[in-house]
């Protein structure tokens, strides 16, 4: 009888390890580069698409975040989660700094979730773009062409910084520069016809972008007054005395108020109750008023 369950717990293991589902991830990632292999997929497109599948498999479970957002979860609560996943990014953007908080939500409601791998050129020379890009994980490059026709970074962008705003409020016909990814990154996008849908449900806002369209010198200068707010705020922030809680002194000063405490609670009333006709020395009595 043991030698009988030995054997069908090997051979049930075998299979539940073999097992073909549609949900085992390496049976749907053969499944791709079948389909892959069968139209001839060009080998850089092909490796992009598999590096978006071990992405989502390493980094979020083998989930589909924007179908299990847009999809599978109620409108009132998926819209509450799009809310706190992408306000970090919304919030910080200088661009929509003084629009009404309801645009900034529709707005915050309204982009969609794209993955990069890392050296990808998510904005290049020749098509111009229609969209504004939130970084939410990695990083980004931004670069222009020198003299010699090579590319240098002007300027590199982090978690929570978004570019490319300007092509919100007029149509671009050329980028002004190249973005590429450093590393694999999570990207939030806003395209063109989402927000200009949203612009005429706040007329407030679109007029305030259409001045900054018009004006880009006003918009510069609002910029600068923006970063230029945050950069005192930091500067305070960093002048500030701040002790860790968690630091030696800390533990130090809560030991020594938790020993008072204590003192308070035990010893105070215990000589009150029974040494009421003892002499109690000055330097007691004045610890028993510290306490």
């Amino acid at each position: 009888a043991v030698f009988t369950a030995a054997v069908v717990a090997n051979v049930t293991s075998f299979f539940h390890d073999a097992e073909l589902s549609e949900n085992n991830y390496e049976h749907k990632m053969n499944c791709i580069k079948r389909y892959m292999d069968r139209h001839k997929i060009p080998l850089e497109c092909s490796h992009k698409a598999i590096e978006y599948f071990d992405y989502a498999e390493q980094e979020q479970g083998g989930l589909n975040e924007e179908v299990l957002l847009r999809d599978a979860i109620p409108d009132h609560i998926s819209a509450n989660l799009l809310v706190h996943i992408t306000q970090p990014m919304v919030g910080v953007c200088d661009f929509f700094a003084d629009c009404e908080s309801g645009f900034i939500r529709k707005i915050m409601t309204s982009m969609e979730q794209v993955f990069f791998g890392a050296d990808y050129m998510i904005l290049t020379a020749d098509v111009p773009s229609s969209s504004m890009y939130f970084i939410k994980k990695g990083r980004v490059d931004l670069m222009v062409e020198n003299v010699d026709k090579c590319l240098k970074v002007i300027r590199k962008l982090d978690a929570n910084d978004s570019f490319a705003e300007g092509c919100l409020v007029e149509t671009w016909t050329k980028n002004p520069f190249v973005a590429r990814t450093a590393t694999e990154c999570e990207i939030w996008v806003l395209k063109r016809p989402v927000f200009r849908q949203l612009l005429c449900d706040f007329p407030r806002s679109r007029a305030l972008l259409r001045q900054i369209s018009v004006k880009p010198e006003d918009a510069r200068r609002r910029a600068s007054v923006h970063n230029a707010t945050k950069a005192a705020e930091i500067a305070k922030r960093n002048s500030a005395l701040y002790l860790h809680p968690y630091s030696y002194f800390m533990q130090a000063w809560f030991g020594l108020i938790l020993s008072a405490t204590l003192y308070s609670m035990v010893a105070v009333p215990f000589r009150v109750a029974f040494l009421e006709n003892h002499d109690i020395s000055l330097a007691w009595a004045s610890l028993d008023y510290l306490g």
